[in-house]
């Protein structure tokens, strides 16, 4: 396992089995180091992770006050733009994955990319770059100017890298502020490929690693079923691009892929993982110190000044049937949320439109980033009724109105 380099496994589990009964004493002693912005080891992190319940008020009171005291009183919003659900990965939470059935959807029309994919054209789509850049115009008009902005795409090798950039280009001439890219890893070349074709854009990479439980992810991203008739009529494409195994189950490729953007000269990364997916022995808590390993091992061997760190929770996708394996409450997402302040004070973290309106006004003191409008599906911001979602996202609020709120609560928002 050459990834442990970057995360340990076996440290992860044994650092959080030492520390699983901590006395309020050592908590408590935690909560004031981490309030003195000392840095927290793992076994600091553990500590606070299991914490018994009752104490949980005391770390989220004092992950308020370490991010305010770090980052300000202040939310930046990013916008969102899903250029293509298309994608050959076999993930089985994703209601995008290569089986996951789009016969609901009815909206803007489709693009089949060539003959291998027109069969699944009624299902999955690339927005035409027409589409692209009324979409990119009908986001900016919602609320300008927004600091950042997201493109998001799935993985196909009908849009290379060569193809993404001439639609970057396109974003470029619309958008001037930095630009996010939530896309499948790729090699070192190509990310100095899109480096290169944005010389002036401050560029942040994106992705999640799903869960850092080598185990767990082989599991939730296996072999593609060559029964399958979506599978059978892409044998020969996915055979000669993939060697018939799906590019996502490679766990190491996809944990060293913010090292390539940086290496390949990107500004900013960020990580995440899919909370509900880990169901090990130590669930959620493996998972953030994991997070925090990858974030130090980032900021040490490569002086980043920049990542961002996500909090995704699975949620039910149309197309698709699948049992979160465990689920994690808003109190325990909480709570880890707030460890992982006090663990890595100098990340930006992010909630999204995923969450209740109503957690995300709870949470908001701890994090420093949130989506605007968020629509996740290509078209999402030029018809948000008929455009079927990646997930039922639980706030569908207008972004003006979390905007009116935001600023009521006090909040510089950027």
């Amino acid at each position: 396992m050459v990834f442990q380099e970057i995360i340990d496994p076996v440290k992860i589990k044994t650092t959080l089995t030492q520390n699983i009964s901590p006395s309020d004493s050592m908590v408590f002693a935690t909560i004031e180091k981490a309030r003195k912005q000392q840095k927290l080891l793992l076994e600091d992190t553990a500590i606070l992770l299991n914490a018994p319940p009752p104490l949980t008020s005391h770390i989220v009171e004092a992950a308020s006050e370490v991010n305010e005291r770090v980052h300000g009183k202040v939310i930046t919003f990013y916008g969102v733009c899903y250029l293509s659900d298309f994608c050959i990965n076999t993930c089985r939470y994703c209601g995008d994955n290569i089986y996951s059935s789009r016969k609901e959807w009815n909206g803007i029309t489709s693009e089949a990319d060539n003959n291998v994919y027109s069969a699944l054209a009624k299902y999955k789509r690339v927005l035409t770059p027409e589409l692209f850049e009324k979409d990119i115009k009908a986001l900016l008009s919602k609320y300008p100017p927004l600091k950042e902005l997201c493109i998001l795409t799935g993985e196909s090798p009908s849009l290379d890298v060569d193809r993404l950039i001439d639609y970057l280009k396109l974003l470029a001439n619309l958008y001037k502020n930095k630009i996010i890219l939530n896309i499948p890893p790729l090699s070192v070349s190509d990310f100095r490929k899109i480096r290169e074709s944005l010389p002036n854009r401050t560029l942040h990479f994106r992705v999640f690693q799903e869960t850092y439980d080598p185990d767990i992810y082989e599991r939730e991203h296996p072999e593609y079923d060559w029964g399958n008739e979506r599978v059978k009529k892409m044998e020969n494409l996915l055979l000669a691009h993939y060697k018939g195994t799906p590019p996502k189950r490679n766990f190491e490729f996809r944990c060293r892929s913010q090292s390539r953007a940086l290496t390949a000269g990107f500004d900013e990364v960020g990580l995440g993982v899919l909370f509900g997916l880990n169901d090990g022995e130590f669930g959620s808590k493996y998972e953030i110190l994991a997070l925090q390993m990858h974030a130090e091992y980032l900021y040490e061997n490569f002086g980043v000044s920049w990542i961002s760190i996500s909090f995704p929770r699975i949620l039910s996708s149309k197309g698709i049937k699948y049992n979160i394996p465990k689920e994690i409450s808003e109190n325990e997402l909480l709570k880890i949320v707030s460890v992982t302040r006090l663990a890595v004070p100098k990340a930006k973290l992010i909630i999204t439109c995923r969450e209740r309106a109503e957690f995300r006004r709870r949470i908001r003191s701890i994090i420093n980033i949130e989506d605007f409008e968020a629509r996740p599906g290509p078209g999402g911001n030029l018809d948000d009724q008929n455009v079927l979602f990646q997930m039922e996202i639980q706030d569908r609020r207008k972004g003006k109105e979390i905007l009116e709120e935001m600023r009521k609560d006090g909040y510089e928002v950027r």
